[in-house]
């Protein structure tokens, strides 16, 4: 079986771990407190996934990083982007396949958005189109990991 490493140790990255672990598969578990299930299978570590020199050295030989890391809404602005950075070049060292939470990217989903009504009235604009947000979105993210370089 396949090495899988999970980053963040909170309830979905803990049935992540535990559902690999179930298939056989060798998990590594990263949180800062190191915490996560006892289960057999599942090796869990204290580290940052933020730290993209001790990501990289957990990561060697993995197939999948997962990241279901979730910091709070009122500090995603400070924490997504060293995370961002060092999981992006993480994979970018040995090119496994990244998992994201799809819930992270809630936001460039269309269904999630119902109708812009409410929104368009109040505010007395559209909401920017989905192509152009995720340009955006994409254009930010680059400039953020071109800075931390």
């Amino acid at each position: 079986m396949a090495k899988h490493v999970v980053a963040g140790a909170g309830q979905v990255g803990s049935e992540v771990a535990r559902l690999l672990a179930g298939q056989g598969h060798e998990v590594v578990l990263v949180s800062r407190s190191g915490s996560g299930p006892e289960v057999p299978g599942i090796r869990r570590v204290a580290a940052d996934a933020g730290d993209r020199a001790g990501l990289t050295a957990l990561t060697e030989g993995a197939a999948v990083l997962y990241n279901c890391v979730n910091p709070p809404y009122h500090r995603w602005a400070r924490d997504w982007p060293p995370l961002a950075a060092s999981l992006l070049r993480t994979v970018g060292a040995f090119s496994p396949m990244l998992g994201e939470l799809e819930e992270l990217r809630y936001q460039f989903v269309r269904p999630f958005v119902l109708d812009s009504g409410d929104f368009q009235a109040a505010f007395g604009i559209a909401p920017t189109p989905m192509d152009e947000a995720l340009a955006e979105t994409i254009a930010w993210w680059r400039d953020r990991l071109a800075a931390a370089a």
